[in-house]
């Protein structure tokens, strides 16, 4: 297994509601489960050393890219019968100098995110649901022996993520590891009205057939809409760590649950 390279990518949903087996609406997301599940599976086989994964917090960067710090990273999901799902991983702060090196030179600048929020609280220092559900998946598939990188996508463009995808595979290059990047956000609601439920049908689709065929174009052309822009966001910096890797892209999901779209994409990269 050769080091120094990204060697999984997979888009990801972020439903909550999965972990709620008493939830009337559980069995609908029994297909989504099983993707998640066998992306889980796939990332286990191609034997990350680092896994790089995106954790929203509540003051969103600017003009840049959040990473965290801390030596350990924590996070929780709690389902509706109360029961807490934790994961807890270290973190690889060798990965992380090398991203900050790298995004220097390139122009895409990383900033610790402890020092860029106006308070400082417990909740601030977890790890958001949408970083804590892969995890998850991964710890239960046997994905053990990793360290973690936390990004916080700020509001740059779609070009400068593209960009950073690109800093991460030099970052990896540098220090020998093997990398596995997990682009996990939110789709958006089905909308109520018929402006949004047009709006949110082509964003989710615009995300998902970029994926799919590989080309930021379609998220360039919806341009940065006012909700869900993370999405896209995430798209952009997934498509950049895997540009001219020869991946094959597996889409394992995309449909409504719940009157909310998904969606679950898997990059398989040639031995």
């Amino acid at each position: 297994m050769a080091d120094g390279k990204v060697v999984s990518a997979s888009f990801w949903p972020a439903p909550i509601e999965v972990f709620d087996k008493s939830s009337a609406q559980q069995a609908k997301y029994g297909d989504l489960e099983a993707a998640m599940v066998s992306t889980a599976k796939a990332v286990k086989e191609a034997k990350p050393q680092t896994i790089i994964v995106m954790s929203r917090y509540k003051f969103t960067l600017q003009d840049g890219v959040g990473y965290s710090p801390q030596a350990q990273l924590r996070g929780s999901v709690e389902d509706g019968a109360g029961n807490v799902y934790k994961i807890g991983m270290a973190t690889d702060n060798l990965m992380n100098k090398a991203m900050i090196r790298q995004g220097n030179r390139i122009g895409v600048p990383l900033e610790n995110i402890l020092d860029s929020m106006p308070t400082i609280s417990l909740k601030d220092y977890q790890l958001h649901h949408t970083a804590v559900i892969p995890l998850y998946y991964l710890a239960q598939a046997g994905v053990e022996s990793c360290q973690i990188v936390r990004l916080t996508l700020g509001k740059l463009s779609y070009e400068d993520l593209y960009t950073l995808g690109l800093v991460v595979r030099n970052a990896a290059a540098a220090v020998g590891r093997r990398v596995a990047v997990v682009g996990s956000a939110e789709l958006p609601a089905v909308g109520t009205t018929e402006y949004e439920k047009a709006d949110n049908e082509v964003l989710s689709r615009c995300v998902m057939q970029s994926l799919r065929e590989q080309r930021i174009s379609y998220i360039q052309e919806l341009g940065y809409p006012p909700k869900e822009e993370y999405a896209c966001r995430a798209a952009a910096f997934l498509l950049g760590t895997i540009s001219g890797c020869k991946a094959v892209s597996k889409e394992l999901f995309n449909g409504v649950i719940s009157d909310r779209y998904y969606g679950l994409t898997n990059f398989e990269f040639p031995l």
